[in-house]
């Protein structure tokens, strides 16, 4: 579903969870594809071990690296406020593999969205 490029509050998605278990040499999506730009985004890595992630499963290594334990807030455009935008397309899916082999814990995704 597509959001307006305006809105005048922010919505949360149900958080997506990905298992330790999970993890391992090839991509594995974090969740379902999103159904609304994302404006924001909160990454945790609850695992014992580094992760890579990318929004390509064809990627080599990874697009960036996320360490054991670590988080990080993807601040796209929560203060835009013109008809225009950069955003997270709805769609878009989120995956995951070993830098490391976790042993456990888990990775969640949230998406910030306008509505």
């Amino acid at each position: 579903m597509a959001s307006p490029t305006i809105a005048t509050n922010l919505a949360i998605d149900e958080c997506r969870v990905l298992g330790w278990a999970a993890v391992d040499v090839d991509y594995w999506p974090i969740g379902a594809e999103i159904a609304n730009e994302a404006r924001a985004i909160l990454l945790q890595n609850c695992t014992d071990a580094d992760l890579w992630f990318s929004d390509d499963p064809a990627c080599a290594t990874g697009k960036f690296p996320l360490m054991a334990g670590d988080k990080i807030i993807l601040d796209i455009t929560t203060n835009q406020s013109f008809g225009r935008g950069l955003f997270l397309p709805y769609g878009s899916t989120l995956y995951t593999k070993q830098l490391e082999v976790p042993t456990t814990g888990n990775i969640y995704l949230t998406i910030f969205y306008g509505n």
